[in-house]
């Protein structure tokens, strides 16, 4: 199963990073240490490393040196950092592997799915599906309205109120929901506003349908407006939250989906896209024409992409509300 987490090369010293948010906006931590990093197997095999700033405002960075990706499998980094005297956590996964991949789906895979006779096991190269790859794995992001892949992502939503529990409802652009960095909330708009930052262990999320609840005990912050709690606000609250989401795995649903769209494309490449529309048996007629596909992608494609597809669309897809930036 293709894996869509970062990736280090067996056996080769490669770097991790990460990008540290605080309401929204790319910040530099007071501090910031890797207390562990652990193996597949779940052992420690580093603590308490120190990390160096990388490149731009608000990234930390660590080299894994080669001796400990010797192992192939998936690897978990705990970042621990420090940001206007209040601590975060952050989980980060990544993957030691024989060699790179991109995509929804493998050269290989193409190869073993493929029913067009111009897909062979040599031919084309791995190279040349790679393309068609990318080109499918595009089609399907647009179609589900995002990236299904395991990254850190920044969301910026309105707040649902939940006036009896004096709580708050959030509905996140990814799903599903791996782990939260840190959760900021805002009534008012200024510079002298002081966002909220709520205890991330005091949460609770629905993780498949990327969905986070807060209910109440720290919302009583005095704002220009907002003096005790939400619910006593004119302005619905802002949060702006940090979290992993997405699959270490990649659905087979989705990968078949994938397959099967950069078959077509590839068949559409060579003129191959013609299929059987219309067949009688009386004085034999068969009829051809170019397959239309499905609308809601696009006319690569047929109807067995969607239904593969759309148990896995965003939640900004399927009707949810919420989000605004």
């Amino acid at each position: 199963m293709l894996k869509l987490l970062d990736q280090i090369l067996q056996d080769q010293s490669d770097l991790i990073e990460i990008d540290i948010y605080y309401n929204g906006v790319l910040t530099t931590p007071t501090t910031c240490t890797i207390t562990s990093i652990k193996n597949s197997a779940g052992t420690a095999i580093l603590e308490d490393q120190a990390t160096i700033a990388g490149g731009t405002t608000g990234r930390r960075k660590y080299t894994v040196a080669a001796d400990y990706t010797e192992t192939l499998g998936i690897y978990t980094a705990t970042w621990e950092f420090v940001i206007a005297t209040t601590t975060f956590i952050h989980v980060q996964q990544y993957e030691v592997v024989t060699s790179f991949r991109d995509g929804y789906c493998s050269p290989e895979e193409i190869r073993d799915y493929a029913t067009y006779d111009k897909i062979t096991t040599t031919s084309p190269t791995d190279a040349v599906l790679t393309k068609y790859i990318k080109k499918a794995t595009a089609l399907v992001d647009q179609f589900l309205g995002g990236s299904i892949e395991y990254s850190q992502y920044v969301d910026k939503v309105r707040c649902v109120l939940d006036r009896k529990t004096n709580g708050l409802h959030m509905q996140l652009k990814h799903r599903p929901i791996i782990s939260l960095t840190s959760v900021t909330v805002t009534t008012n708009v200024g510079t002298n506003i002081t966002p909220v930052t709520l205890t991330v262990s005091g949460l609770r999320t629905n993780d498949k349908a990327a969905y986070v609840e807060y209910f109440g005990g720290e919302a009583t912050y005095n704002y220009s407006i907002c003096l005790s709690n939400w619910a006593e606000s004119g302005i619905i609250p802002v949060a702006t939250v940090t979290y992993t989401a997405g699959y270490t795995n990649v659905p087979k649903d989705v990968m078949l989906a994938t397959t099967y769209l950069a078959e077509q494309l590839y068949r559409a490449e060579n003129g191959d896209d013609n299929w059987l529309s219309s067949f009688t048996i009386g004085d034999y007629t068969e009829k051809y024409g170019k397959d239309r596909g499905n609308k809601n992608i696009g006319q690569i494609g047929a109807d067995i992409v969607y239904e593969l597809l759309k148990g896995y669309r965003q939640p900004t897809r399927t009707g949810f509300y919420g989000t605004i930036a």
